[in-house]
């Protein structure tokens, strides 16, 4: 069994992991360099493991023997901690990058936030809604009711590939806005250039990054060890007789069931190493700290989503 300090460290650890980028957001007072999807598309994601974890608690009586014990314990609280957490977070990331200027435009961003509203209303509130009303963890044979099957099932079989999907996609995105940063700001560096060495050593377009090199290299190692963890933190049943490990049904299973939110957090880590990988060898991501340099440059940016709406 997993124990439950462990899960407290991690999700300690987590919440660590993600302060470094709100302060260099923050500091800077802009998200330039942060795709927007890539921010959204990790929310969706996250949210989605949220629905899988809530759902299994709130819906489907541990008595089946999956992903939570009978009855539910610290840990399988822990568990549902962690991955609220880990949404709440990703929540108030997307909310900084809405609230200060950045590369996208205020149509794009009321475009995105709206698309996430939409998904939230779609697939997360009728979870919390039969949770409410069916009570479904003192009666053993509620998940066969239709409307948990209609709330539920379309998280645990369909929408747990959407979400690795989604990870991948959104590695993609903040790659591309790496490796093709803004026109506008690269040709606003040289009238800088001159003040920002003459007061440090490092590199003007390394000041001014609003991706924190720091949080990467933390969730990278991090979500790969969460990963691991999920693997022994849920309740899976044991395999019959003469079912390996290897047999691909045996995997597709264990993975609408109870492997997803491990393939995600994995996928998640090697995507965060990759990112890094790719900040530092394109000379832009150092840095982390207080605004600075940078500020002279933020009439390029567009407009933020909140002072705009107000």
């Amino acid at each position: 069994m997993f124990p439950d300090w462990l899960r407290v460290i991690l999700l300690f650890l987590t919440l660590v992991s993600f302060l470094p980028q709100f302060h260099q957001i923050c500091a800077r007072k802009n998200a330039s360099d942060i795709a927007l999807s890539y921010v959204l598309l990790n929310l969706i994601a996250a949210t989605e493991q949220f629905a899988v974890n809530f759902g299994y608690i709130a819906l489907i009586s541990p008595r089946a023997g999956v992903f939570a014990h009978d009855p539910a314990t610290i840990g399988d609280w822990l568990n549902l901690a962690q991955t609220t957490l880990v949404c709440l977070l990703f929540v108030v990331y997307f909310a900084l990058c809405l609230s200060f200027p950045s590369q996208s435009n205020y149509n794009c961003k009321r475009l995105m936030l709206g698309a996430y509203i939409a998904y939230f209303v779609v697939a997360i509130i009728p979870l919390f809604l039969c949770a409410i009303v069916l009570k479904a963890d003192d009666d053993k044979s509620a998940y066969r009711e239709w409307p948990v099957v209609l709330a539920f099932t379309p998280h645990m079989l369909w929408l747990t590939y959407v979400g690795t999907v989604l990870v991948i996609m959104a590695t993609y995105r903040q790659a591309q806005a790496i490796l093709h940063p803004d026109p506008s700001e690269s040709q606003s560096q040289p009238a800088l250039a001159s003040e920002s060495e003459s007061t440090s050593q490092v590199p003007f377009s390394l000041k001014r990054n609003s991706l924190s090199v720091c949080a990467l290299a933390i969730q990278s190692m991090l979500f790969i060890l969460l990963a691991a963890s999920w693997i022994f933190r849920v309740v899976f049943p044991p395999l019959p007789e003469g079912a390996t490990w290897w047999d691909s049904r045996v995997v597709k299973v264990w993975f609408e069931m109870v492997g997803s939110i491990a393939v995600d957090n994995a996928v998640f880590g090697i995507g965060q190493g990759l990112l890094l990988f790719l900040l530092l060898r394109s000379g832009r991501g150092g840095g982390d700290g207080a605004a600075g340099e940078g500020e002279g440059v933020l009439g390029t940016e567009r407009e933020p989503l909140l002072r705009r709406a107000t």
